[in-house]
């Protein structure tokens, strides 16, 4: 049931950005994000093997997806900035 919400109010979010003017690849990449940080703390309720620091592997993915979208967000993001303020 907490998925079935988080995973509704993502929606939500996506649908309110896909309105703005993102650069290319950026909804995705907010896709991404915030699935990855939902699954990481739903993850917390449920019990299962510890692999990595005390963190579950699915926790450990999670991590791993929101760390490799939001560095690739800040890419696109300065790339934008960098092609926007070239005469």
């Amino acid at each position: 049931a907490y998925e079935i919400l988080w995973n509704l109010a993502v929606l939500g979010l996506l649908l309110i950005l896909r309105r703005r003017a993102l650069p290319d690849g950026m909804l995705f990449l907010t896709y991404v994000a915030t699935y990855s940080l939902g699954r990481f703390l739903l993850t917390f309720v449920r019990q299962e093997a510890l692999v990595l620091g005390g963190l579950q592997q699915a926790q450990v993915v999670a991590l791993v997806a929101l760390v490799l979208a939001m560095a690739g967000g800040l890419y696109i993001t300065r790339s934008s900035f960098a092609v926007e303020r070239k005469p």
